[in-house]
Order: structure tokens, then C-alpha cells, then sequence
């Protein structure tokens, strides 16, 4: 856990199923029990993470679930219609950019624009700052990534623009992500999967291509879903010598439990 608490910025990622969203809400919770300001972002429309929190869906502005947790959505469209009434200087004109129909396409068809907006409104909020003690405003943000996919493709898209824009807002703001990215005093991933041979092994191909491929750190693998055992070894041996001292007549509680050690 103190991995976790040093960092900034946290991408929970894996396998669809294996519990990214609950183990977000988890993470969270932890942090927040060791005084730290935790915002927890959504990248999808399904509202999952939200509803651990009792919260039907969060908005596209930070709202505050606990004493020390806030949860926010995070739509790739409105940052985009942000970004352009930002640099458009006239309003007029940016409020019809916005209402046409090639925008619309662009916010959709464009290869890595969803990407880059939602990854650069996770660097807006991991730089802001208490207006009136000019502190982080938050002191650890957990995104519950896409699955494996998806995360790696959300993940690779600001050193593979960064390679094709030399100048300009985009560019810049390209190169300020990547740079969080790969900060591994600020953030780290936290890969999930469960105990099966496809999960566990995407987990792996996950970590070879974050390190090698987008440099960037990997602090843990979680395996979720793991059953507890019932039995100790002794328990296992006395149900063993239970079973052979009169295997003609075995009780169900015996066969029961001998299914449980299988």
C-alpha cells in the first residue's frame, strides 16, 4: 500500500471481470484512511464505480462522496468543446465549431483524440491546486481504466501523437502527459486478474508492454477473486485418516469436505 500512497496518479487496469472497479473503490478507501485527498475518475459510461460509492453516475465536475473522496466522469466530448472554447477566443465562432457536424465527427472518428482528452484532463486535475493554501488539491487520483485493450490503447496514445506534433497547444499539452505518464515518482499502474491461465497471462503481457513499450511503471499485480482456504494441512490430514479408517462408510460431512480440498 505504501507504493500506492506515494504516488500522484494511479491507473487500476486489467481484464474485463476481474474487478478493476471494486478494487478502485478499495484503493480509495485505503488512501483516504491514511489522510489523503483521493479523487476517483470513471472513463466509461457505465456508472460501476459510482454505485460502490451510493452515487448514481458522477458528473464531469468533482463531486464529494466522503469526508476525504471526491469521484468525477470524465467525457472526452465536453473536454474537447472546453479545449476548443479555450483556444478559440471568440465565442461565436468556438460555439459553432462546437454545434456543427464536423465536429461531431471529429469527436468520434478522429484516431486517439478520445484518448488524449480524457489523459489530459487527468493531468488538469492532478495540477490543481487549493486556491487558498496553493497545496494539491488532490493528493492521489485512481482511474478505473479501460480493460486490457482498451488501457493500453488509452495509455499509448500521447507517445504516439508526440511523435507526429511538434508545435502547438496540442502538442504541448501531448508532451505534459506523457511526461506524467512516465514519472514513476507520480504514477504507477496496478494491473488486475483473476486466477485463471487467459487473465493471468494477459496481466503479464500488459507489464512487459507498459514497462518496455510506454516506460512507464508497474507497482503491482493483484490477483483477484482467490478463494480462501478452508482447511489447514492439519484439517486436510485429519479428514484423510477420517476417510481411510472406514472408507465403506463414509459420512457426507467427509465428502464434503474432501470436495472442498479439491
Amino acid at each position: 500500500m505504501d507504493i500506492i500512497l506515494n504516488k500522484r496518479v494511479v491507473f487500476v487496469a486489467g481484464k474485463g471481470g476481474a474487478g478493476k472497479t471494486t478494487v478502485t473503490a478499495a484503493l480509495a478507501m485505503a488512501a483516504a484512511s491514511h489522510n489523503k485527498n483521493v479523487l476517483v475518475v470513471e472513463t466509461n459510461e457505465n456508472e460501476s464505480l459510482s454505485s460502490l460509492f451510493g452515487e448514481i453516475g458522477f458528473t464531469e465536475k468533482p463531486s464529494r462522496l466522503d469526508s476525504s473522496i471526491w469521484g468525477v466522469r470524465i467525457d472526452p466530448k465536453i473536454v474537447l468543446e472546453e479545449y476548443i472554447q479555450k483556444y478559440v477566443t471568440v465565442p461565436f465562432v468556438a460555439y459553432q465549431i462546437i454545434q456543427s457536424r464536423i465536429f461531431e465527427h471529429l469527436a468520434v472518428a478522429v484516431p486517439g483524440l478520445k484518448e488524449v482528452m480524457t489523459l489530459s484532463e487527468i493531468w488538469r486535475f492532478e495540477q490543481k491546486r487549493n486556491p487558498k493554501t496553493k497545496t494539491r488539491l488532490y493528493d492521489l487520483i485512481i482511474i478505473d481504466a479501460p480493460a486490457t485493450g482498451h488501457g493500453l490503447s488509452l495509455l499509448r496514445v500521447p507517445s504516439t501523437l508526440s511523435s507526429m506534433l511538434q508545435t502547438g497547444p496540442m502538442a504541448e499539452q501531448t508532451r505534459w502527459v506523457e511526461d506524467m505518464l512516465q514519472d514513476s515518482t507520480r504514477t504507477c499502474l496496478i494491473l488486475l486478474a483473476i486466477p485463471e491461465e487467459l487473465p493471468v497471462n494477459e496481466a503479464l503481457e500488459f507489464e512487459r508492454k507498459a514497462e518496455n513499450d510506454l516506460n512507464m511503471s508497474v507497482a503491482a499485480i493483484i490477483v483477484n477473486m482467490v478463494y480462501p482456504e478452508i482447511f489447514n494441512l492439519n484439517d486436510v490430514l485429519a479428514i484423510e485418516r477420517m476417510n481411510h479408517s472406514k472408507p465403506e462408510k463414509k459420512q457426507p460431512v467427509i465428502e464434503a469436505a474432501q470436495k472442498q480440498i479439491i
